[in-house]
């Protein structure tokens, strides 16, 4: 995993019926995400304490969509919060 961010209840309006919705980027993520090996899924699921919604998207399409200005991946970044990065 190279990015990992948090966005959704990261803005302050997580409850406890709130899931983390967090965007995970790396290159071993296949470019079709329904594609993610079931190990680097649970990786990601243990990372937090509650319910988890990952959005995966491999490093080269990220970068595709941020060079083109993709306003989903512009928020992702503008709201959300780095947790992991490399």
């Amino acid at each position: 995993m190279r990015l990992v961010i948090l966005f959704g209840s990261s803005r302050g309006d997580f409850t406890e019926g709130s899931d983390y919705d967090v965007l995970v980027v790396g290159d071993e993520i296949p470019k079709d995400p329904r594609r993610i090996p079931s190990e680097l899924y649970m990786n990601v699921v243990k990372m937090f304490p509650k319910e988890v919604d990952p959005v995966f998207m491999n490093t080269s399409v990220f970068m595709k969509k941020l060079m083109e200005g993709s306003p989903y991946i512009l928020q992702l970044i503008e709201e959300g919060r780095v947790i992991e990065k490399d």
